[in-house]
């Protein structure tokens, strides 16, 4: 049924032109953040009054929180130290705004090149809006996930440090279905990715302890999990398939609200297929 709708929608040339300009500022847009070290959770659209409107949750990662922190930290120091050269007040000072606005022209510069780029892809309406996902973090929910997930990290996330603190965020926004299971399955597919043959077990025995964390919460909507990796897990010379999964999941039934997400890892022992089912209560 979803593929007929979809293919009715497409039959206008003006319609498919539309589709495939989403499509195409959802990759570049994600892409140019990821190497930034920010990840786009989701990403809507819809139209009224003929205005487009673009809404995108963004989860900013721990190595860019501490890069703007140190940037901060380090521009407050040079205004103290102005500030002390800087005796004469009236005379000699320059207003703050003055100098943000010769030292941010640049940036301006950037910026409306970034807007004429949009604009180009999506139309000259458009109107977007950003969400910080990290605002809707719980620092009790972080700790006590953190307190049972600590012990496994030692094999899993050697010199990753950076990695577990944003997949302890995202497992605790994940429970209150605050981000996509893209997101999730995108964070566990960079932790699978440089493991060894020896850790391929590990990592199926720390994906079972993170779902049970997980669902142990107070203010947990999850119901079941369950994950499929397909692939030649231990280095063996034939592909095999492992599952971890915890709680209730029926995808027999209509009523059952259901997420699900699959993605293909590159590794040295070759491709590996993972799937999520993720069972929300209705």
């Amino acid at each position: 049924m979803r593929n007929q709708y979809n293919l009715k929608n497409i039959t206008n040339s003006r319609d498919k032109f539309q589709n495939i300009s989403n499509i195409y500022f959802a990759n570049v847009f994600s892409q140019a953040l990821n190497t930034k070290g920010v990840s786009v959770s989701y990403l809507f659209f819809s139209e009224e009054k003929n205005v487009k409107q673009v809404t995108i949750g963004l989860f900013f990662g721990a190595k860019f929180v501490r890069r703007c922190r140190t940037k901060m930290y380090s521009q407050n120091k040079k205004n103290k130290k102005n500030k002390k050269k800087n005796k004469n007040k009236n005379k000699n000072k320059k207003s703050s705004r003055d100098i943000n606005f010769k030292k941010n022209s640049t940036k301006l510069k950037k910026s409306n090149k970034l807007i004429e780029k949009v604009k180009k892809v999506l139309g000259a309406n458009v109107s977007m809006k950003l969400i910080n996902l990290n605002s809707l973090i719980k620092k009790r929910q972080v700790f006590s996930v953190y307190k049972k997930l600590r012990r496994l990290t030692a094999k899993l996330f050697v010199k990753r440090e950076y990695l577990f603190f944003d997949f302890i965020h995202i497992c605790t926004l994940l429970s209150e279905k605050k981000i996509s299971v893209w997101a999730f399955l995108a964070i566990l597919g960079t932790i699978f990715k440089p493991l060894q043959k020896r850790g391929h077990g590990m990592f199926l025995y720390f994906v079972k302890n993170v779902f049970r964390s997980m669902m142990s919460l107070q203010t947990t909507s999850i119901v079941g999990m369950k994950l499929r990796i397909a692939g030649r897990l231990k280095g063996k010379p034939r592909g095999n398939t492992s599952k971890a999964s915890i709680g209730r999941i029926s995808l027999t039934e209509e009523a059952s609200c259901i997420e699900n997400a699959q993605t293909h890892v590159h590794t040295k022992f070759g491709c590996f297929g993972i799937k999520l089912w993720i069972h929300y209560k209705n």
